[in-house]
């Protein structure tokens, strides 16, 4: 797809949620609700206006996410001089498509009380992570996306040692977040969520240790895996 066409298309996804807000501005209340405890219930409110400005500035993280991330061989100093890397484009859109969403659906449960978010909310991050993690393989050396600690940067036999269990850990907990999160209430998803996206984070952090370690002791480790 051409590029300027595939940015044109990805701000116009972008921009559904702040469309839709638009469309239905006449009929919603002066006060919205925009904080809900861990039952649904709201306990915080803004104006008309300051909701807006929130849906606007999530329009504006999702599609800056993606030119961030669509250009990062022109900013990034480890992708300096490398062509664009197929998983990044990937990603990028994705990273739309799921920001775009997630402010469709709080739009629909603050302004018009639709509660997709009370069930929908866990099993979506799940699929996010599940995403991120299929494609977590496939991820370069660079300082804005994946598993970036000292010792990944600073290697490129750890970077792919790490991700390659990264992606398996973050693909397998985004799908049992998914599952379980549909089969239980949502107030317990939660919980299910932060337990599972503490180990998906702790593991591939430790391993990357681990690793740094093994290749401080024996450098040829490194050197013999990327020949």
């Amino acid at each position: 797809m051409n590029k300027k066409l595939k940015t044109f298309l990805m701000l116009v996804i972008a921009l559904i949620p702040l469309i839709y807000l638009g469309i239905i501005w006449d009929g919603i209340p002066q006060t919205i609700p925009t904080h809900f405890d861990a039952s649904g219930k709201a306990n915080g409110f803004s104006s008309k206006l300051d909701f807006f400005y929130m849906v606007l500035t999530l329009v504006v993280v999702s599609f800056g996410t993606f030119l961030l991330v669509q250009n990062l061989n022109k900013i990034d100093p480890k992708r300096a001089g490398k062509p664009a890397s197929s998983a990044f484009n990937v990603i990028s859109v994705g990273l739309v498509f799921f920001l775009a969403a997630i402010n469709l659906f709080i739009v629909m449960k603050s302004a018009q009380n639709i509660n997709i978010m009370d069930k929908a909310e866990v099993p979506f991050l799940g699929l996010l992570f599940a995403f991120l993690g299929n494609y977590m393989y496939n991820i370069k050396p660079n300082y804005f996306v994946g598993i970036r600690v000292p010792w990944t940067l600073n290697s490129d036999y750890n970077w792919k040692k790490t991700h390659q269990l990264g992606g398996r850990i973050w693909f397998i907990g985004g799908i049992l977040i998914t599952i379980i999160s549909l089969l239980i209430p949502a107030v317990y998803a939660h919980i299910v969520l932060t337990v599972v996206l503490a180990i998906m984070v702790i593991i591939p952090i430790g391993y990357s240790f681990i690793l740094f370690k093994k290749e401080k002791d024996n450098p040829d480790i490194a050197k013999n895996d990327l020949q």
